[in-house]
């Protein structure tokens, strides 16, 4: 079951298109967001093939957003009705289906209050109603242009999970949610100082934002810094203005490099077998007669070896 999302393109095309930004006229056109849309989701598939003895036939690559896709089908097509041990000890006897009807009306309900009758409750920011204009307040727990420090931040699981959906806390092991929320809470710390100080001219604009603005503090206007071509012209952006980012999203970059070096020593650490069965493999499949998967020894794998390497390949990818 493939994982959905939309494509990489949305922001893309807008970036192209809108006259503030590239001013890209042909970015409009239906047949060149069609082929942008299915090169860049197609590279990551290819990839994916290529290099599926280490991205796809290990079972840690297995993402458990798929095996909850695939409990919801196994739920609308069969007939069992095993008993479930829930909290407290307590056996659950009503079926798959029965319970997917409640929960499914329970939220249809529940959608109405925090998205038409009671907006307030998607963004809440009760902490900031105490003292709406108060900057430092609001830059600490106002969940628009600050850092969200909320116990409370929403009622709205839409906007919980507005950003990452594959991420939801109900299919992801706890850890996994734990370790963003130390992540996030730790990282606002470091976020305050970087405002607070002033560093990189940051205490002029909101401490979170993800736009980028100009020397003015307004929106940074992209089409006075690129030529009649859409490219890069480094007059025109000296005659106007450095671009400036808020102190939030000056930091995400800080901790993006920060990830990019520490994946090479947290590969090594936790994967590293895996990738040297990879490398194993890789040279095995170009024996005669050798089958590739022998050493991967899930249950999936061990179904899918009696097929031919080109019948099954596409068939893993159902866990991309």
């Amino acid at each position: 079951m493939l994982q959905w999302s939309t494509p990489y393109t949305d922001n893309i095309i807008w970036s192209q298109y809108l006259p503030q930004y590239f001013n890209q006229s042909y970015a409009g056109h239906f047949g060149y967001q069609i082929l942008i849309a299915l090169a860049t989701n197609l590279i990551g598939y290819g990839i994916a093939g290529i290099a599926r003895r280490f991205l796809v036939y290990p079972a840690y690559c297995v993402w458990p957003a798929s095996l909850v896709t695939i409990a919801l089908n196994d739920t609308f097509h069969t007939d069992k009705n095993l008993s479930v041990l829930g909290p407290f000890k307590r056996i659950f006897t009503v079926s798959r289906l029965t319970f997917f009807a409640y929960a499914f009306a329970a939220m249809f309900v529940y959608f109405w209050f925090p998205n038409y009758i009671f907006q307030a409750l998607s963004i809440f920011n009760w902490i900031s109603w105490t003292a709406p204009h108060n900057t430092n307040l609001n830059a600490v727990v106002g969940m628009n242009n600050g850092l969200g420090l909320n116990p409370f931040p929403t009622f709205d699981w839409n906007i919980l999970l507005w950003d990452n959906p594959p991420q939801d806390p109900l299919m992801v092991p706890f850890f996994n949610t734990a370790n963003k929320f130390f992540g996030a809470f730790v990282s606002s710390f470091v976020i305050m100082a970087v405002w607070y100080t002033n560093t990189y001219n940051t205490g002029y604009l909101p401490i979170n934002s993800n736009r980028v603005f100009d020397h003015t503090g307004k929106l940074f206007n992209v089409s006075r810094a690129i030529n009649e071509k859409g490219l890069f012209d480094a007059e025109k952006y000296e005659a106007y203005s450095p671009a400036f980012l808020s102190a939030s999203y000056a930091c995400l970059y800080l901790f993006f490099f920060a990830i990019y070096t520490s994946v090479i020593s947290y590969t090594y650490i936790y994967h590293r077998h895996e990738i040297i069965m990879g490398f194993r493999n890789l040279i095995n499949s170009f024996r005669k007669n050798k089958n590739i998967e022998h050493n991967y020894t899930d249950i999936h794998n061990r179904l899918m070896s009696v097929y031919p390497e080109g019948q099954c390949s596409c068939t893993h990818l159902v866990f991309i």
